[in-house]
C-alpha cells in the first residue's frame, strides 16, 4: 500500500471482514461501503483522522463517524506511513463500534493477534 488512496480502499475490505467476525450478530452481518477523511489532526498528543463511513446492513446504508487514531504525531499528511495503519489479517480488537451513535473507532495500536485473543471482537456500547 503506497499511498492514502490505496489506504483507504483496502481499509473499506478490511473492515467488512473483521465485521464478520464480530460475535454480535447485530454487526456480523453489517459492511462497509467506503470511507471518506474529511478532517486531519496531525501534530498533536493524540493524532487522528476523522470522517464518514458508509455502513450498510443489507440494502440499507447509513453514514456514520470515523475516527482512525495514528500511532504517533506526524508533521504532515505527507508523513504518514500508511502501511503501520493497516491492520493485518492476523489481529483483531483494533475496530470499535456504537452502533446507536453510528461511530466507529479505528485503533491500529491496540490490535492484538488472533492466536492470543481466541477471536475476540470488541463493541462499543451496542445497543
Amino acid at each position: 500500500m503506497s499511498d492514502e488512496g490505496d489506504y483507504w480502499v483496502n481499509l473499506e475490505f478490511r473492515i467488512c471482514r473483521e465485521l464478520r467476525e464480530m460475535p454480535d450478530n447485530r454487526l456480523r452481518f453489517l459492511w462497509c461501503d467506503g470511507l471518506i477523511p474529511n478532517e486531519y489532526v496531525l501534530n498533536v498528543r493524540s493524532p487522528s483522522i476523522m470522517g464518514r463511513a458508509w455502513i450498510c446492513n443489507g440494502r440499507n446504508q447509513d453514514q456514520w463517524q470515523f475516527r482512525l487514531f495514528l500511532n504517533h504525531p506526524v508533521p504532515s499528511l505527507a508523513a504518514i506511513n500508511w502501511q503501520s495503519l493497516f491492520p493485518p489479517e492476523n489481529v483483531t480488537r483494533w475496530l470499535a463500534l456504537n452502533a446507536t451513535a453510528k461511530q466507529i473507532q479505528i485503533v491500529p495500536l491496540a490490535a492484538l493477534r488472533l492466536h492470543r485473543v481466541r477471536a475476540l471482537r470488541t463493541t462499543w456500547q451496542v445497543r
